[in-house]
């Protein structure tokens, strides 16, 4: 359940703050659950900058022409900022529009699907595994939740079917309400050198 008037809590404050550097409005209201307007509120009320952006250093700017024509997933992840400020970045460095490979779209493997017609119907695989699951195809406003946060993981027993982005929200923001008591338990830490959050070690 959300806090009384939709404040913000501690952890969703923290969160914003380690993240604001690498991922956008948009990304950041989907692991939150909020809405982009309620993202950039918060922000401006934490003394951040909406726009800002961590600066590319010279050694980025070459990683991302080096990689450029393929995935922007795995410079993302080497450079720890979301995929579309690599993309974004691209286009300011002169490169252009960065086509994303339908193969490995946002980091979901893709099925070919044969329609009734001969033709082809390409769909990120996760859908597809549920669709053969249940028996039908689904709608336009259903999604499918990674259980694990692993996108490449698409056995059954690691899909959930949501109804709408509402529930996949739902399901994403429920692990961030688990950030205070992961902390307090000690199971996870904040590594204050490198800015993420880490996994505690645990003596036996």
């Amino acid at each position: 359940m959300r806090p009384v008037g939709n404040r913000f809590t501690s952890a969703e404050d923290d969160f914003i703050r380690t993240n604001c550097g690498s991922m956008s409005n948009r990304e950041l209201s989907v692991c939150l659950a909020r809405s982009v307007r309620a993202i950039d509120s918060r922000k401006r009320k934490l003394g951040i900058a909406s726009w800002k952006i961590r600066p590319f250093t010279e050694e980025e700017d070459q990683i991302i022409r080096d990689g450029f024509g393929g995935s922007s997933v795995p410079i993302a992840n080497q450079l720890n900022r979301a995929p579309s400020v690599i993309r974004q970045h691209a286009i300011r460095l002169g490169l252009g529009k960065w086509k994303r490979p339908l193969r490995d779209f946002r980091q979901y493997k893709i099925s070919k699907i044969a329609r009734r017609d001969g033709k082809y119907r390409r769909i990120p695989e996760h859908r597809n595994v549920v669709e053969q699951n249940i028996g039908r195809e689904l709608t336009s406003v259903e999604r499918v939740h990674h259980i694990d946060g692993k996108k490449i993981n698409n056995t059954i027993d690691n899909l959930f079917l949501c109804a709408n982005d509402s529930a996949h929200h739902k399901a994403h923001h429920s692990i961030t309400k688990l950030l205070s008591s992961l902390l307090e338990r000690g199971i996870i830490c904040f590594d204050r050198n490198g800015g993420v959050y880490r996994l505690c070690e645990i003596n036996n």
